[in-house]
């Protein structure tokens, strides 16, 4: 997908058609009652984001949310405006990638326009700046925009997901196939899966309350509407937990595996250790300083403690390969 870059576009609701607008002429565009205005600005174009801030006069919760380095989500609403601020996946195939598959995206609504403000590129709104033009039936508000790019988030949610789902499922695979050590790749996914559950949940938590309380800026249709991105977003928690599952189903496997395999290493060395006891014991007798010891004068004396070792040896190591000791 193409960049998106800082830039405004002006839906009529009247005639059902978009337009690009320059930001010196959206002071103007907005005496217009037919118009609402979808306006982006990259946190990164500095310029931009300043004047765009200056010409909509936009009030202080707005300055503290771009501030604010944390990931948490938030939500705040007044009279006059809705503002978010959500965590967006950044990329859709994240099983194993070095990066941070995570993106935060604040969303300003009010009554003519919705604002949008991100640190780089989010699929989701490329997704929205691609399609944009197929939903213009529904462009009564500058609620559809908000709608279209939660939708489109909870989309990228839900494929994520699917990835780590089939990433989970060729590790199970792989675990009984193999029985080897996987544990930096499962709790990678395991990390990726709890952290897109958790940020998917905050979505949640903020569509119930949009859709369940009267907000100035949110119309009927669309309080329905936000109240099915809801239920679709129960759905991508309940299935993020079931990979979660998964996941520790694998770990259970690898912690097995690592326990058989330690046991299997303890009866070949208790194996050895049992075979040499015996040695040691033979070779202990014959080495005390005693004159009486009988052997001591014995002509083939040496030979019989070396046999004697030969023998107890080769009789302990036949008795446990024969018991699959090793």
């Amino acid at each position: 997908m193409d960049t998106i870059k800082s830039g405004i576009i002006a839906f009529d609701t009247s005639l059902h058609t978009s337009a690009a607008v320059t930001a010196e002429a959206l002071q103007h565009a907005l005496e217009d009652p037919n118009k609402i205005f979808w306006i982006h600005c990259d946190l990164s174009d500095g310029p931009y984001l300043k004047k765009m801030l200056k010409n909509l006069q936009i009030n202080d919760i707005l300055n503290e949310f771009i501030n604010d380095s944390s990931t948490m989500p938030r939500s705040d609403d007044s009279e006059t405006s809705l503002t978010l601020k959500i965590q967006a996946p950044n990329e859709l195939d994240p099983v194993l990638k070095s990066k941070d598959s995570y993106r935060t995206l604040i969303v300003h609504l009010t009554s003519q326009y919705c604002l949008t403000l991100a640190d780089g590129d989010i699929p989701a709104l490329q997704e929205f700046a691609l399609n944009y033009e197929k939903s213009l039936r529904f462009a009564h508000t500058p609620c559809f925009i908000l709608f279209l790019i939660l939708d489109n988030i909870l989309n990228d949610y839900a494929q994520v997901l699917y990835v780590f789902e089939t990433a989970s499922d060729e590790m199970d695979f792989s675990m009984r196939a193999s029985h080897s050590n996987q544990y930096h790749r499962v709790n990678k996914v395991k990390k990726d899966v709890l952290k897109s559950k958790r940020y998917v949940s905050a979505i949640r938590d903020i569509l119930m309350r949009i859709s369940g309380r009267k907000i100035a800026v949110v119309s009927d249709h669309c309080r329905k509407s936000l109240l099915e991105l809801y239920n679709h977003s129960q759905v991508i928690v309940s299935e993020a937990d079931s990979i979660r599952e998964i996941l520790n189903g694998v770990l259970d496997q690898i912690d097995n595996s690592l326990i058989f395999r330690m046991s299997e290493t303890m009866k070949v060395l208790t194996a050895f250790a049992a075979i040499f006891l015996p040695l040691t014991l033979i070779t202990g007798i014959y080495g005390m300083n005693f004159k009486s010891i009988p052997e001591l004068e014995w002509e083939y004396g040496y030979l019989w403690a070396l046999g004697l070792l030969l023998v107890c040896g080769l009789s302990l190591f036949f008795y446990f390969k024969r018991k699959h000791w090793f």
